[in-house]
């Protein structure tokens, strides 16, 4: 038997998104959604009024104020029942028709995994999905080179993301994936606990994969369903620049703060990151500037803001 499941969904100025995300879970048996608000200043809360009033929402917490990401999903489950298992899902992501309830099927089947993911997927010009190893220099240096996406079928050269075309397995074996579309068994959360708090938000997917990791778990990726992820909605939306790259520096603090690399190894992995983000800031700009795209070239400076975040880090 499956066990229960609880979907947890956390917003933060998520108006535009959470209509479509809501409407998209398929009400099986046992699945109850719970949604956690991280103090919206748009019309968000009202919205979610509306969807709670539909019965598309069975548990609704209002916070008063705006802790990050993993404080916020922590406190939604604890709030679930200790029985049940998690799938945590973005506002700006769809579960494809069929997809729940092949997950909580295959959980219940591969005893040795502890967190699942479906194939998360971003539209067509995007062609990773949020999977992949962790960010150790050869796997960060296979991405930004393209090693990764010449050498996609050669299963040694994957690289920090997988590519949506390379030779995936359906039962794909990663070292992490997104918090974005997330399945988390119960057994798991009794093992080694709920998120890390270190960060605001971005990372602690990857680091609560690294300690499924090393606790005997295995992270799998389920190749035969999908999620769709609109990616970063609200982040793109927010004019604070220390939001902005949150994302960077974050990762830079995960790997230097879990893997203890020496002044040397440090410095080496600072350099593939930033140059790889710097690089993918030239092609934005140069693409932005042959088509007049304000798009790319919006890009083009978020990697370039991206590429100087990673040598602004500083121990947190």
């Amino acid at each position: 038997m499956t066990s229960p499941l609880w979907i947890i969904i956390l917003t933060y100025n998520s108006s535009r998104e959470i209509v479509q995300c809501l409407r998209a879970i398929e009400r099986l048996a046992d699945v109850s959604v719970l949604v956690i608000d991280n103090c919206s200043s748009d019309n968000t809360r009202d919205v979610l009024h509306m969807l709670s009033n539909e019965g598309l929402i069975d548990r609704l917490i209002l916070r008063e104020s705006n802790a990050g990401f993993a404080k916020a999903i922590n406190e939604a489950i604890a709030a679930t029942p200790n029985n049940s298992d998690v799938l945590l899902l973005n506002p700006d992501a769809t579960l494809d028709c069929g997809s729940l309830e092949i997950l909580r099927t295959t959980a219940r089947e591969l005893d040795d995994a502890g967190i699942l993911s479906p194939l998360v997927y971003s539209g067509d010009s995007v062609k990773t999905t949020t999977a992949g190893r962790q960010p150790f220099i050869f796997p960060m240096l296979a991405h930004f080179t393209g090693l990764s996406r010449l050498c996609r079928r050669t299963p040694w050269f994957k690289g920090r993301y997988l590519y949506l075309d390379g030779a995936l397995n359906p039962f794909e074996r990663v070292e992490w994936v997104a918090g974005a579309c997330m399945y988390i068994k119960r057994e798991t959360i009794e093992r080694i606990g709920v998120l890390s708090e270190r960060w605001f938000m971005y990372a602690e997917d990857t680091e609560y994969c690294w300690r499924a990791h090393t606790h005997g778990l295995s992270i799998v990726m389920l190749t035969s369903i999908g999620c769709f992820h609109a990616m970063g909605q609200s982040v793109k939306r927010s004019r604070s620049d220390d939001i902005n790259v949150m994302w960077p520096r974050s990762l830079t603090d995960y790997y230097k703060s879990t893997f203890k690399p020496n002044r040397i190894t440090f410095k080496v992995w600072q350099t593939v990151f930033s140059l790889g983000l710097l690089s993918r800031s030239i092609v934005f700009l140069i693409r932005g500037r042959r088509a007049r795209n304000d798009e790319l070239l919006y890009e083009a400076r978020r990697f370039a803001k991206f590429a100087g975040a990673v040598w602004a880090y500083s121990d947190v």
